[in-house]
């Protein structure tokens, strides 16, 4: 694994993405690095969750705020459907249990 740069903020320019959400951040890593996007990654303060994801070029800030887009929607709608499936496992067992009475 290779070791992260930490980079000063107030020394270097860097254009704001947005918060990234922590179950999705090496995914937001590799496509960034697939695409070869320059970023970097600092901790959000008063929060232990994600981190906040900054470019250094601004002709990647469409691209990048794309790719956290869609990954994040693709997150979203997972976690919907291991809910709903959660909900219908929960609903059935209710009836069961209401059924045994």
């Amino acid at each position: 694994m290779e070791e992260t740069k930490w980079e000063d903020p107030l020394k270097t320019r860097t254009y704001y993405i947005a918060d990234v959400h922590p179950d999705i951040i090496e995914d937001v890593e590799n496509e960034l690095k697939r695409q070869n996007i320059k970023y970097v990654m600092y901790a959000r303060p008063f929060t232990t969750e994600g981190v906040s994801l900054h470019i250094y070029h601004k002709k990647d800030v469409p691209k990048a705020e794309a790719i956290v887009s869609k990954l994040y929607k693709e997150y979203t709608e997972e976690d919907n459907k291991i809910k709903e499936k959660q909900n219908k496992i929960q609903s059935i067992i209710k009836e069961v249990m209401n059924n045994d009475e």
